[in-house]
């Protein structure tokens, strides 16, 4: 209460002097500013607080005005219930002081400058539905007090710089309809808490640092739509109560490092319009690289849209391996001159991996240490093993030898699996020479792409040895240094060399250039001598292409599916480059648009071609084509060019098949009253189709046309079938029958043989009966001397709201009223109720 004194004292000298120099806004006028005093100075300490007089909208702030007219405040009952500022050049930090507006409900201030924290005192506002400060530049931790506002609908923290972990306390937002969190810094793991967001939609976590495994209490959000984690560190398996999301349309968990398999249980979301991302993590995949789909997924995956699906994984476990490098061009001397190569595994092996290694020729050379142990918890830390050559004292020129390894592990996916075998030069130190390896072979690349090859001496020198590098052509590569120094302390020890590819921007091919060594020295040995120059090949990266992708398994539609590819040029031309498309199969597919035009302004920016699929109105089954291309341009490079076809299939939706709509509920009366039906066809007949209709009662309705004939001319038009209702005058009810459709005939297999739904029809009866007498007393033996009228009435008349009727019987009299037929051996009374009764009045 104190730091709230404080405040608004503050604030009232702060607006005496604005007052002075001819502010009119006067916070304590209540009724000038129809709201509480304290709500108004929170509202001027917003547009203090973020440069006010440079917001991009303004109108009627800190004036005399009613603060219902300031812009884009809503007031409600005498209160401030709504901020909206959006997009509004609002620069500074949010104030506290917002927390003294009780009833507001809605802020919005997505889209502005701001910076600074998120007060905590917002979590004051118990009333707020909608907070969205998304898009500023936020920083600072996630105030665990947002956790208390109840009555929180969406909460928009995303595109800012916040940092620091989820508060669990948001799990208490039972309300909580939309958290959007993403494109942030966060960290940590996500809370489990967040699967108390009973109320929660949409979930975005996507672009943070957020590690640890995915909650599996996530599943307990029954009505959770869009759940996206994508472009974070997290780990462990997908939790297969994610299965039970059934109304999930965004699974997003795409960019992480996720493993194992894809749990059964994602059978049960729904794939239609589902987008399913699990790309680039650590699942375990096939050999192509994608995730691999259990059997039980399989046609559950395929119902996906192929545009809505990916699940390449960058970084899945390939086969293992042990990583050995460099496996060539190793030196060694016979004065005891080292050298090494680094030892990793490809992957987290389940128990300790040993790897021995053993010299083909151990007067050559040895290694050090000759064993190396990795676990699972240092599996990806390079391991170094020293080569050491070895004098023999005798002039045998240089010698090769190998580095053998073997592999022994608990874990059988690494237990005896080959290496690559290490190749050494042990350098014969019996005669004085500068030793440069490789000399050939060597590549570089205008991209710049790097080799290097590696100088030393084979005799200790009793002066300075200086080897000088030069290249022959520096516009195509050059070394990283000019010169090397060997002294009597370094001689044996191989100085590497970097070359270094340069650019030329100009298409002229593969070049070959040189680097030169001279040796100069005041050491007799050395000085002057032949030393050998290292060839070297720059790959020019300025050849002419065209890029195309994907140029293959593209899927169209007959209903109008799309697909589509993308188009760059590989390097810049001289003139337009103009790229027509035409597909071979033109009454399969549209393509849009056909003409690409690339200049020295454009050539590497991608353009997208879209094919659209065409119904021929065929079933002609799935029918595959091809799009293919004419390059033309004054630019020689590209005119003429050769290009990948793009292959495609249209997927065949016409199904051959006869529809008759309605098949239920038509009704004819017997004054002669009509129905209708239609029948169609769905694809044209190779063939005539003919088959027969009929009624199955024409006492109650006949049928035209009694023949029916679809044929390649006239399958587009509907046939339409009308029955007419026939009058039989005489009292018998409505009356059901049927339109007997028959079996199809036709030389088309696809349309021969088809048993066609019958049609229901109803025929109304037009006769009635009239009322019968309030008492009747009928004497009869045998239904055949009854009346018939009144027999009529005591069916039809009788079931009605008029009552029970008296009906005298004579003992034994046999009865037939519609139904079974009952003996009577007493007076009985007829009730009425719907339905007729006969009970006994004994």
């Amino acid at each position: 209460m104190h730091f709230v004194a404080t405040v608004i004292v503050g604030f009232l000298v702060l607006l005496i002097s604005k007052d002075a120099v001819g502010a009119v806004v006067d916070c304590a006028n209540e009724i000038a500013t129809g709201i509480p005093e304290t709500e108004c100075n929170a509202l001027v300490f917003l547009y203090d607080a973020t440069e006010g007089d440079n917001w991009t909208h303004q109108s009627n702030w800190k004036t005399d005005s009613p603060v219902a007219d300031w812009y884009g405040v809503a007031i409600s009952s005498g209160h401030v219930t709504e901020i909206d500022l959006h997009d509004n050049h609002l620069v500074g930090s949010l104030p506290a002081e917002l927390e003294f507006l009780p009833e507001l409900k809605i802020l919005n201030l997505k889209l502005n400058q701001l910076t600074g924290g998120i007060p905590a005192e917002l979590g004051n506002l118990k009333k707020m539905e909608w907070m969205d400060i998304s898009q500023n530049s936020l920083s600072g931790s996630v105030p665990p007090e947002l956790g208390e506002m109840s009555s929180m609908f969406v909460l928009a923290l995303g595109k800012n710089n916040l940092s620091g972990t989820i508060p669990s306390e948001l799990g208490s937002l039972g309300m909580l309809n939309t958290l959007y969190l993403h494109e942030n810094q966060l960290s940590g793991w996500i809370p489990s808490q967040l699967g108390d967001l009973q109320s929660l939609y949409a979930l975005w976590l996507n672009e943070n640092r957020l590690t640890g495994p995915v909650p599996s209490e996530l599943a307990n959000i029954n009505d959770l739509a869009v759940l996206k984690i994508n472009g974070n560190r997290i780990t462990g398996n997908i939790p297969s109560e994610l299965g039970n999301l059934e109304h999930l349309e965004q699974f997003r968990f795409d960019h992480n490092d996720l493993e194992g398999d894809l749990p059964d249980t994602l059978a049960n979301l729904k794939p239609a319009d589902l987008i399913f991302f699990v790309d680039d993590n650590h699942l375990n995949a096939d050999a192509a690289g994608n995730a691999l789909i259990p059997l039980s997924l399989q046609s559950w995956f395929n119902e996906i849209d192929p545009g809505n699906r990916k699940i390449h994984n960058q970084t899945l476990r390939p086969q293992a391996g042990v990583i050995i490098a460099p496996v060539s061009d190793l030196v060694t001397t016979e004065a005891g001159g080292e050298d090494a190569f680094d030892v990793v595994l490809n992957w987290m092996p389940a128990n300790t991996v040993e790897v021995e290694f053993t010299s083909s020729d151990t007067t050559e050379g040895s290694v050090d240490p000759s064993l190396l142990i990795f676990t699972p918890d240092d599996w990806n830390i390079e391991q170094k093993v020293i080569v050491k050559g070895r004098d023999d004292d005798v002039v045998d020129g240089n010698a090769s030898y190998f580095i053998d390894s073997t592999v022994t592990s608990g874990d059988a996916a690494y237990n005896g699996i080959s290496t690559e075998s290490v190749e050494v030069s042990n350098i014969d130190n019996d005669r004085y020479s500068v030793v440069v390896s490789p000399v050939s072979g060597l590549v570089t690349t205008e991209d710049g792409g790097k080799a290097v090859f590696r100088v030393f001496l084979s005799q200790q020198p009793s002066a300075d040895v200086r080897v000088g590098l030069v290249s022959t052509d520096v516009s195509e590569g050059a070394a990283d240094s000019d010169s090397l120094v060997f002294t009597a302390g370094n001689w044996n020890t191989p100085q590497i060399v970097t070359i270094t590819g340069m650019n030329d921007d100009q298409v002229d091919g593969n070049q070959q250039y040189t680097i030169q060594t001279s040796i100069t020295s005041d050491d007799p040995n050395y000085d002057g001598i032949e030393s050998a120059n290292v060839s070297v090949t720059n790959i020019d990266n300025d050849a002419a292409g065209i890029s195309i992708s994907p140029n293959d398994g593209l899927v169209t539609t007959e209903d109008g599916g799309k697909a589509s590819f993308r188009v760059r040029l590989n390097t810049k031309p001289t003139e337009t480059v103009r790229i027509e498309f035409s597909n071979t199969k033109a009454v399969e597919a549209t393509v849009s648009p056909d003409i690409l035009f690339f200049d020295v302004d454009n050539w590497f920016e991608l353009q997208t071609v879209t094919l659209t699929g065409k119904d021929d109105g065929v079933y002609d089954g799935n029918q595959e084509y091809s799009i293919t291309s004419v390059v033309s341009s004054n630019d020689a490079n590209y005119d003429g060019l050769p290009t990948a076809n793009v292959n495609a299939v249209n997927i065949d939706t016409t199904a051959p098949s006869i529809q008759v709509f309605p098949v239920n509920d038509l009704v004819t009366n017997e004054d002669g009253g009509v129905a209708k039906f239609r029948i169609v066809v769905s694809t044209e007949p190779t063939a005539d189709v003919m088959f027969e209709l009929r009624s199955s009662d024409e006492q109650e309705g006949v049928v035209q046309p009694g023949t029916i004939v679809f044929n390649a001319q006239n399958w587009r038009n509907p046939v339409e079938v009308t029955i007419t209702g026939q009058d039989d005058d005489a009292y018998d009810h409505d009356q059901r029958y049927w339109v007997r459709t028959g079996v199809t005939t036709s030389l088309d297999q696809d349309y021969d043989s088809i048993d066609l739904p019958d049609v229901s029809v109803t025929n109304q009866d037009n006769e009635s009966c009239s009322s019968p007498p309030d008492h009747v007393s009928i004497e009869f033996s045998s239904f055949a001397s009854s009346p018939e009228p009144y027999i009529c009435r005591a069916v039809t008349e009788l079931a009605s709201p008029a009552g029970t009727k008296p009906l005298e019987i004579e003992q034994g009299a046999e009865v037939h009223m519609y139904s079974p037929v009952v003996i009577l051996n007493s007076l009985f009374k007829v009730e009425v109720g719907g339905v007729l009764k006969i009970a006994d009045t004994q």
